[in-house]
């Protein structure tokens, strides 16, 4: 079958089959381009950028794992202190343990898998420097030792003050010549000193418990050469300096060895934690570090591969969609331009044969070339060509009833002069009609105009109430809004001053490390200040809310005026719906002498009744076709015309005087103005 002879839906089907075929195909392009686009930004989303989080998660955990260990080193740090900053360790720790746990379970590429094992080899060699830190650390906390270089500095100290106050017994003894003083063991520098130290170390504390008895010894025998050398008593002095005191000096300054030793102990721990933090960790650090910006700088060149990758396949896809779209364009022009001519050259051709015999040709036929398609078209023409066929008998069989037609309407001219006469009078009464009803139609248009801007006002009495209530609500949430963020201004300024105060008290003890940081805490307390201010404003919100309140009483107050003005125009409406009523009586007068006109005028249509059945069978089949119609010659046209233009002049049975029934005057075409129906009532109408 040709494509000429399928039905217009199956062309039109098959055109938009097509088109939807080219669509599909830009589409099903659309959809795996995007799928692309969508793997080559999901692996930037979903695997580099996590790659790279994970990565600096690692190494912040490590830069923090570093000033813990660093401010370790610190010697005036105490045990408690030094264990905090090992917890801050061990914290680290975890979340670069967690960081790695993560990367580990993104996919990597064989280089940067070849550099994550390098720096995996880097971290636990790493990880090894440290533990050789934390091992003297644990040492140096069981010595419990506060600032060792402190401590030989105090016990050099102790060892001068007793061997000067020994050299100055000695003198004493030789020169006979007593002094004051040095008999109290509680008031030498290392008397002093022993209450005050604090510490758990168990040779330190048993060394000084056994050295208290020999310093106490030491001073009560300074006490009795004194009294000796008053005395005279050289030989007594001599004797307790030698066999009391000199032992007790020797017993002081042996313990003050072992404490000695006991200082060096965490002297050297803390060098050989520097050296391991200053130089073996510090390498490994630097190692572990470029290994980390290494694999950053990977991930992120394969990141902007992939995204260029993904740039590049929307180029691609787009040029692909545009050359898939100019190719449906094409297509579809090409389809729409061929069916169209396919449709419309065949309605063009009908519709010119359907002119020609509007203009009365009937001696057209239709082409044999449409009559044998099997389309629309096809079904087009060959209804035209019977059309066609069926007009000419038609117009032969009309032509043989005009004459007829013809004498009829003779007859009716006289009886249409009688109702001429009734049609005068009834013109007459219309104009009184007339004039009535254009004097309602003013009524009524005022009635309207009224309820207009009744309308107008109502609508501007809601508007304002609603305006009101809106106004009345925004300020009530308004209120209930500002007395919360008071509030929350007031504790978040309170706390904020507690931090201030907190952070400050830290800074001091902190000394010089913590300048910084009492900075900070004095700007956190201008911040609290900032906010009492805040607060202050708020405040003013609140008295916003309440004139905004004022404002919706003072609108729905002048709304009253606007509803009394409208109750007033409620009443000229019914006023003017009085006036409707006197204009209806005058109308019903004008009705009253129409009946009269229209049994005159029925009495004349009486007689043309008779005359009118006899011409209504033929007048419905001449109607005004026969007047131009060409059937063979132009000839017989022109007779058609001829007949057609005699004018009738009465009707041949019409009896005078007979009246019509109710069913024939229902066929007098007129105005039917009765007002008086019982169908009719007041509730059909809208009371105003």
């Amino acid at each position: 079958m040709k494509f000429r002879d399928l039905k217009i839906g199956q062309k039109i089907i098959t055109g938009f089959a097509i088109v939807s075929g080219v669509a599909l195909i830009v589409g099903i392009i659309g959809l795996v381009s995007l799928r692309n686009v969508g793997n080559s930004f999901h692996e930037v989303a979903d695997e580099r950028m996590p790659a790279v989080v994970s990565l600096q998660e690692v190494d912040n955990s490590i830069e923090s794992l570093m000033v813990s260990m660093r401010t370790m080193l610190n010697p005036s740090l105490t045990v408690e202190q030094r264990n905090e900053q090992m917890r801050n360790v061990q914290a680290a720790r975890q979340r670069y343990a967690t960081a790695i746990e993560r990367f580990e379970s993104l996919p990597m590429e064989d280089d940067v898998l070849l550099v994550w094992e390098q720096l995996r080899i880097a971290i636990l060699d790493w990880r090894q420097i440290n533990e050789q830190f934390e091992a003297d650390l644990d040492r140096l906390n069981r010595l419990d030792i506060h600032y060792p270089m402190e401590f030989l500095k105090d016990l050099e100290m102790f060892e001068k003050d007793h061997y000067a106050l020994q050299v100055r017994v000695a003198n004493a003894i030789q020169t006979m010549r007593p002094f004051d003083g040095g008999d109290d063991h509680t008031a030498c520098n290392l008397g002093v000193w022993i209450p005050n130290l604090t510490t758990s170390n168990s040779v330190i504390t048993s060394g000084i418990t056994a050295m208290n008895e020999h310093h106490n010894r030491f001073h009560r025998s300074v006490a009795e050469i004194m009294n000796h050398i008053r005395a005279g008593s050289q030989s007594s002095a001599q004797n307790v300096y030698m066999q009391q005191m000199m032992p007790a000096a020797d017993e002081i300054f042996r313990y003050f060895s072992i404490l000695n030793d006991q200082a060096l102990i965490a002297v050297e721990l803390f060098a050989n934690m520097d050296r391991i933090q200053m130089e073996d960790g510090a390498r490994y650090l630097e190692i572990v570090n470029g290994l980390i910006e290494q694999m950053v700088q990977m991930n992120i060149r394969n990141s902007e591969i992939a995204v260029s990758n993904g740039d590049r396949i929307i180029r691609a896809s787009n040029l692909l969609m545009i050359f898939t779209l100019l190719a449906g364009l094409g297509v579809a022009f090409f389809l729409g331009f061929m069916i169209t001519r396919l449709i419309t050259g065949g309605i063009n051709k009908g519709v010119n044969l359907a002119t020609e015999v509007a203009n009365g040709n009937l001696t057209i036929d239709v082409d044999e070339e449409m009559l044998d398609q099997k389309d629309e078209i096809g079904q087009l023409a060959r209804s035209l060509q019977q059309m066609i066929e069926q007009l000419r008998d038609i117009i032969g069989d009309i032509l043989g009833g005009a004459d007829n037609i013809a004498s009829a309407s003779q007859e009716m001219s006289s009886t249409s002069q009688q109702m001429s006469q009734g049609a005068s009078e009834q013109a007459s009464s219309a104009e009184e009609v007339s004039s009535s009803m254009e004097e309602m139609a003013a009524n009524i248009q005022q009635n309207t105009d009224n309820a207009m801007e009744t309308e107008k006002i109502a609508t501007m009495a809601v508007n304002g109430i609603r305006k009101g209530a809106e106004s009345t609500s925004i300020a009530v949430m308004s209120m209930k809004d500002i007395a919360k963020k008071v509030s929350i201004i007031g504790d978040i300024a309170y706390q904020t001053n507690m931090l201030a105060l907190n952070a400050a008290v830290e800074a001091a003890r902190a000394g010089e490390h913590g300048k910084g940081f009492a900075v900070v805490a004095e700007e956190v307390r201008k911040l609290a200040e900032r906010s009492q201010i805040a607060a202050e404003e708020i405040d003013e919100l609140s008295e916003n809310g309440v004139r905004i309140s004022d404002e919706a009483s003072r609108q729905l107050a002048d709304i009253v005026p606007e509803i009394e003005k409208t109750a007033k125009l409620v009443q000229e409406i019914a006023a003017a719906s009085m006036e409707q009523n006197t204009g209806a009586d005058q109308v019903n007068n004008a009705i009253q002498q129409l009946n009269q006109v229209i049994q005159q005028n029925a009495a004349a249509s009486e007689e043309m009744a008779s005359s009118s059945e006899e011409l209504s069978g033929q007048a419905e089949q001449m109607k005004e076709v026969v007047s131009f119609f060409v059937l063979e010659s132009n000839d017989r046209r022109k007779q058609v015309k001829k007949s057609s233009k005699k004018k009738s002049n009465g009707f041949s049975n019409v009896k005078s005087g007979q009246k019509l029934n109710q069913e024939q005057l229902k066929e007098i075409k007129g105005v039917d103005l009765k007002m008086s129906s019982s169908e009719v009532t007041d509730d059909d109408f809208q009371r105003f």
